[in-house]
């Protein structure tokens, strides 16, 4: 048995964490267990046909919602054609009560699901008083007036405003992913890097230099991250993350790197030269280290 949060929950943000507060001290008093239930891709996918730029990943918002904002479990819902034809009350006696086994049903204000989304909050508060089950519907949080949203936060990051986004987040912006081998080049400008794919699904952020903490085996530590394309030395059409993690030097190719982006430092721009390139980034790289010497990260 379980306390079901639903929503799509990109980004797990601080809307999302009202959810999820509910649900964890809901699932106390029960004695039972507290599941977020999300779609495995954004409904506009397949109902419009047009594509939603993602905050995160599948794997970031399943560790966002258990690790980071404490809750039990997480369980995908492939939104596939049966799904989006699904009638409301289906989703929630096949679905919530049935597979998962609900027994207590929150949901934001503004959520709808089923068929054309005609299931309400309202709805869904009778239903679940018809079945015998819980629920509760949590209004919206508000920071400066406007309500918190994955579309909010979205708008903060493609212009590079991360305190800003963080700020509606709860948390930094995370990007995590398996390191892959680049060209070498960060050794040869005594600034090696651990790379990683940047996901076309998700919001595309400014070009350039950022500082962040780098999370690898659990350990943070200070790092700078270069995401774009590298337009000084390749003319790559994928879009990669490349961290120089300060102080740290180990074979680190196949691991899991979770990155927290803290602040968008400059724009990325096409240097004259090697030396030029390296020259920026090393003051870039002191900068970053004066900033946490001896500091936690």
């Amino acid at each position: 048995m379980t306390v079901l949060a639903l929503g799509f929950f990109d980004g797990a943000h601080l809307g999302h964490r009202a959810l999820f507060e509910k649900a964890k001290h809901a699932a106390r008093q029960r004695g039972v267990t507290a599941a977020a239930a999300t779609f495995d891709r954004h409904p506009s996918r397949l109902v419009t046909g047009r594509s939603v730029s993602l905050i995160n990943t599948q794997s970031d918002r399943e560790w966002l919602i258990k690790e980071y904002c404490g809750m039990d479990a997480v369980h995908f819902i492939p939104f596939d054609t049966a799904t989006m034809h699904m009638p409301w009350e289906r989703f929630i006696e096949e679905l919530c009560v049935g597979k998962f086994g609900a027994v207590h049903l929150i949901c934001g204000e503004n959520f709808t699901f089923g068929y054309k989304g005609e299931g309400t909050p309202e709805k869904l508060m009778k239903k679940c008083l018809s079945m015998g089950l819980g629920c509760d519907i949590i209004p919206s949080v508000k920071i400066g007036g406007d309500t918190v949203s994955s579309t909010r936060i979205r708008a903060h990051l493609v212009k590079g405003e991360m305190e800003q986004a963080a700020a509606l987040l709860g948390h930094p912006h995370v990007l995590s992913g398996e390191i892959i081998h680049g060209r070498g080049l960060g050794a040869k400008l005594f600034c090696p890097t651990a790379n990683m794919a940047v996901p076309d699904e998700l919001v595309e952020l400014p070009a350039g230099g950022y500082e962040t903490v780098a999370v690898l085996d659990g350990v943070r530590r200070a790092a700078i991250t270069n995401i774009g394309r590298n337009p000084t030395v390749s003319r790559d059409k994928k879009t990669t993350a490349e961290t120089h993690i300060i102080g740290f030097d180990g074979d680190i190719y196949g691991k899991t790197l979770r990155l927290e982006i803290l602040r968008f430092i400059r724009p990325e721009v096409k240097f004259d030269s090697f030396d030029a390139l390296r020259a920026q980034i090393l003051s870039d790289v002191e900068d970053i280290r004066l900033k946490y010497q001896g500091k936690e990260v």
